[in-house]
């Protein structure tokens, strides 16, 4: 019975060891640096991780004018989840300390030299479809909506 007990264990360790998902260290290393500088308001340590190519599109101003407006709004932000999508590519999941509730998704590309050659919001699946097109409506129906909203 024991060894039943014990061959359910190792079965279901190995599965999870499968499936978990391995970030290497040099990928992880860059993401902390850039979530570190974020939060700590330090935009050249967070430009210290970007490729010569991103650092001429994102200058110090303007990764200042854009991720300090973001700090203002939303806080500090907490790394929740790496996915690894492919060899370079990393989808991270952020939790901002004012609202919790909601999950930001940040893409990024990662060189093995661990600089950021890409960065950006990656675009979701619709789950609606994109090729229905609600009818127009008539003349007359726009003015009886308008006056149902009016009176």
């Amino acid at each position: 019975m024991n060894k039943i007990y014990l061959l359910i264990l190792l079965f279901i360790s190995l599965t999870i060891k499968i499936n978990a998902q391995q970030i290497d260290e040099v990928p992880l290393k860059t993401i902390n640096e850039f979530v570190d500088g974020y939060n700590t308001q330090n935009y050249s340590k967070m430009r210290e991780v970007m490729s010569t190519v991103i650092k001429v599109v994102f200058t110090e101003k303007k990764v200042k004018l854009i991720y300090g407006t973001q700090f203002e709004m939303m806080g500090k932000v907490k790394v929740d989840k790496i996915t690894k999508r492919s060899e370079q590519s990393y989808l991270i999941d952020l939790k901002y300390e004012r609202d919790t509730t909601e999950v930001q998704k940040l893409g990024l590309s990662i060189s093995d030299k661990g600089k950021i050659i890409g960065l950006g919001n990656p675009s979701f699946k619709f789950l609606y479809s994109k090729t229905k097109v609600a009818s127009p409506l008539s003349d007359i129906a726009k003015k009886e909506k308008i006056d149902s909203i009016a009176n």
